[in-house]
Formats: C-alpha cells, sequence, structure tokens
C-alpha cells in the first residue's frame, strides 16, 4: 500500500462515523491527471479515495497539490453550480483557506453509458418532478498556504427528501476535521 493510501485510511478512521459500503476504490493521478495503474500508485502526485462508489451514498477524499491558489471570494466564483450554500473561512496563523459547499446537480436523461449530471437553473422543480435524478454534494476543501488540498465529499443519489442538511450522513464538523487532518497536508510529489 502507498503511504498516500495508508495515511487517507487511518485520517477517515480518526475522524468519520462508519458508514456503511461494501465498495472502497483507490485511484492515483499523475501530474496530468492521468489515471495511474495500481503498480504505479507510488509515482502519483494526487490521489482519490472513494467509499461507496456506485451506491445511493458515497463519500471521498482527495489530496494533492491545488491548482488555484487560495482565495477567500472562492464562494463569489462558484457560479456554475446550484449552490445551495457556500462559507469559507481563511485560518491566519497559517494561511489556509477552508471552503465549505453544498450543490444540487441534476443527472442528465438519455445517457445510458454513463452518469452525467449537470447544473440547471431549473435543478429544484426537475427535483420535485423526479428525485432519482437528483444528487447533492456536500465538499470541505482545505486549500493550504504550502500548496496542497484536501477535499472530502459526500455524495447522495436520488433522495426524495430534498433538504440536504437531512439528506447527508456525516456530520459537517466530521468532514472539516478530515479535510483539515495535517496528515493529508502531503506532497506526494516529494
Amino acid at each position: 500500500m502507498a503511504q498516500w493510501q495508508t495515511r487517507v485510511v487511518d485520517a477517515v478512521t480518526r475522524h468519520t462515523p462508519t458508514v456503511a459500503s461494501n465498495r472502497v476504490t483507490a485511484s492515483a493521478y499523475d501530474d496530468q491527471l492521468t489515471r495511474l495503474s495500481a503498480e504505479n500508485f507510488a509515482d502519483a502526485t494526487s490521489a482519490k479515495v472513494v467509499f461507496g462508489e456506485g451506491e445511493g451514498r458515497s463519500w471521498s477524499v482527495f489530496i494533492g497539490p491545488a491548482v488555484d491558489p487560495p482565495r477567500a471570494d472562492v464562494c463569489d466564483r462558484a457560479l456554475r453550480y446550484v449552490v445551495l450554500s457556500c462559507s469559507a473561512a481563511s485560518d491566519p496563523a497559517t494561511g489556509d483557506l477552508t471552503v465549505q459547499t453544498v450543490i444540487l446537480t441534476i443527472k442528465r436523461p438519455g445517457i445510458a453509458s454513463a452518469d452525467v449530471y449537470e447544473t440547471r437553473t431549473d435543478a429544484f422543480a426537475v427535483a420535485r418532478r423526479n428525485p432519482s435524478r437528483v444528487r447533492f454534494e456536500h465538499t470541505v476543501r482545505v486549500l493550504r498556504a504550502g500548496g496542497s488540498l484536501s477535499q472530502v465529499t459526500e455524495t447522495v443519489y436520488g433522495t426524495n427528501d430534498l433538504n440536504p442538511a437531512s439528506a447527508f450522513a456525516i456530520p459537517p464538523s466530521a468532514l472539516t476535521a478530515l479535510a483539515a487532518d495535517p496528515s493529508l497536508d502531503v506532497d506526494l510529489d516529494g
């Protein structure tokens, strides 16, 4: 097991409640975000572990370099999503920026080969008519001043409950604690 896998599993064990899942997948990527084969995981510059992929609820942990430098106005720039909530807070001691978002997307109909979700201005109307097409995502990103990113996302698919606060199983405090865990501040390329 690569060192980053151990760090992610250890941090998950410390911070999140048990979320039932029979499926755990790990992916590693090079600096061009090309997915690497398992035998090349040690060469990764970023990595993602998904718990519950393909189930009605999943959550993931991503670690790697931050593509953009931390910006406090990140919520103002999140217009491409149906953003239900967004908050950003800088830590003056470290310079880290923590961003927490809840978004709603709708599954695009008619594409059998892949699950493609999109943002729509009529997202709530579509969700009320066909809740099976709903996807809520609660994401906490920690953009570290040193240039790394830790991101934790809980995703809920096809829920009849259009109140995201009751749809999510993992408390926001647990997502935040996991994303901010110092063991995830890792330079996979170093």
